[in-house]
């Protein structure tokens, strides 16, 4: 594992008594806002990079403003799969991975195009990918904010992280109420739930830089009420693009096994 020590953050997973689960951090360093974040949760590493400076090699451009979901992916693959992809990168997702399980047809569709036409992973991708190599997880492809909410809350209360995707709109109730909010996304964006602090307030990864989070950036923390406001349920419950195409054939969220 290629880990810088003076950008290391450990946390342990405790309780309060009878209470639920959380993070407690360890060891912390100085800034969390770095161009790399390497992340301890009990015995799981996650590589944490900030997508703009992935600029070098064959897929850099591609990386720097599409590859939160590679990046994710990487995280995930590391954490649960280290013996294989301790030291898995971003761009080798895209090379490598992604060119092994989508079809040719799937993977030149893509990134044939101008870099400002390729899309992110969708999350059918990043699903399939991890059955593929051995990583249990669950897809929900639609759902309700409520039940959203108890069923990620409790998976996250388990010590399992959950893969989401946000976009710039804000909903509340189910509905629209802010077409370009961007809070937490320029279009749309992937992040990963690690769990939750003492305070009930989820940490999360973040590839992507937010004014409103100061020098809190690879890691960020934030209410699951309102992270799910920025969350989209997939209208076409079928569909099996495996990179992003319209937002009615995406969304939802993946809870990860292991």
């Amino acid at each position: 594992m290629l880990m810088n020590e003076e950008n290391v953050i450990k946390f342990s997973w405790t309780r309060d008594g009878e209470g639920p689960l959380y993070l407690q951090v360890d060891e912390a360093p100085a800034a969390l806002d770095g161009d790399r974040l390497d992340v301890w949760v009990g015995d799981r590493y996650y590589p944490v990079c900030r997508q703009a400076v992935l600029k070098e090699g064959e897929y850099g451009d591609y990386l720097a403003g599409h590859g939160c979901a590679a990046c994710s992916l990487a995280m995930v693959l590391c954490a649960f799969l280290p013996d294989r992809f301790g030291d898995l990168r971003p761009d080798q997702v895209v090379g490598e991975l992604e060119k092994k399980h989508f079809s040719g047809l799937a993977w030149n569709w893509n990134y044939k195009k101008p870099v400002s036409l390729q899309r992110s992973v969708s999350l059918y991708g990043m699903s399939l990918i991890l059955h593929a190599e051995g990583v249990a997880n669950r897809y929900v492809r639609s759902f309700e904010d409520v039940a959203a909410f108890y069923e990620i809350r409790e998976h996250l209360r388990s010590g399992k992280p959950v893969i989401v995707e946000v976009s710039r709109c804000r909903r509340k109730n189910g509905q629209i109420v802010s077409l370009i909010d961007r809070k937490y996304a320029e279009s749309y964006h992937t992040i990963v739930l690690l769990g939750y602090d003492r305070h009930g307030r989820v940490i999360f990864t973040d590839t992507s830089d937010r004014d409103w989070s100061g020098k809190y950036q690879r890691l960020k923390k934030a209410r699951l009420t309102e992270l799910i406001n920025y969350m989209y349920p997939q209208k076409k419950t079928r569909d099996s693009h495996v990179y992003f195409t319209k937002r009615r054939k995406t969304g939802g969220y993946i809870l990860i096994d292991g």
